[in-house]
């Protein structure tokens, strides 16, 4: 625990005397003729008093049971903040990134006739192993009909 800690904590510790004081005190003592309080006014105060202090243990309880589950929520949520941030700065990315033209249709069409003239040019070609049959180095491709 770091010294500004303590400090505030020991701050809170006398706010909360003091006000507990002053609440009991105003609740209690009626008469101020004399220099003591009177006996009845003496158990009212230790009453309100032990009644205000265990008011305080069970709310730091039940700080101390709900706090981690708040900060566990916080953390939750901060994931999910980060994640849709993420994910919208992906989007973005990908809206900026320039997109691959769209071929037209006599692209489409003059490349689909390229292919054709590829798979008629070797229409009819056989392609061999070297390593069958004959060592024959030189000839691995032979035609069945003449190559157009």
């Amino acid at each position: 625990m770091d010294e500004s800690q303590a400090t505030r904590n020991v701050r809170d510790y006398l706010t909360m005397y003091n006000i507990f004081t002053q609440k009991c005190f105003n609740s209690c003592v009626t008469n101020l003729n004399y220099r003591f309080m009177t006996q009845e006014e003496h158990t009212c105060v230790q009453k309100c008093a032990q009644k205000l202090i265990n008011i305080n243990h069970r709310l730091i309880t039940v700080y101390m049971e709900i706090n981690p589950m708040n900060k566990y929520r916080e953390q939750q949520e901060q994931a999910v903040k980060e994640m849709e941030a993420k994910q919208l700065e992906e989007a973005q990315n990908q809206a900026s990134l320039p997109t691959e033209p769209q071929a037209t249709s006599a692209e489409q069409a003059q490349q689909g006739g390229l292919a054709k003239q590829i798979s008629d040019t070797f229409e009819g070609v056989q392609i061999t192993d070297s390593n069958a049959g004959n060592n024959q180095s030189s000839n691995n491709v032979k035609s069945t009909s003449e190559v157009r």
